[in-house]
């Protein structure tokens, strides 16, 4: 459900006064890329048992939520989003390389998939947050 929300907001949250920046910066980093991991696990499962519309679901999910972890200016979260992004597409592939897909079924998957939000552009973690 939080995937198909339009903006991330994470405050930082600053627990102890010895933490560097980078601490502060990105926290949810790992909890979105472990979460990104286990809905493409579960895709995968989903595309074995021929759930065509749950596998969808999933990886549509995560390419959300790629999507979402690079709205923060910060060049480590754009890193990791293009890494959630290549393993969601990787999941698309081996959907495209199943015989039991129908066209109609894969045209709205990918239909789907263009509305989604492009990313923020690289060079924006440059001159926002790494400065």
């Amino acid at each position: 459900m939080a995937a198909r929300l339009p903006n991330c907001y994470v405050p930082p949250l600053i627990p102890n006064a010895n933490l560097g920046m980078i601490d502060v910066m990105v926290p949810f980093l790992a909890p979105a890329k472990s979460l990104s991991i286990a809905l493409l696990d579960r895709a995968m499962l989903e595309l074995h048992r021929h759930e065509f519309a749950a596998r969808a679901r999933d990886v549509l999910a995560a390419h959300r939520l790629a999507r979402l972890v690079c709205k923060p200016p910060y060049l480590f979260a754009d890193m990791v989003a293009y890494g959630m992004e290549e393993r969601a597409c990787e999941a698309d592939e081996a959907m495209a390389n199943v015989g039991w897909i129908t066209t109609d079924d894969y045209r709205g998957y990918l239909h789907q998939l263009r509305r989604l939000p492009s990313f923020s552009p690289l060079a924006r973690a440059f001159n926002m947050g790494q400065r």
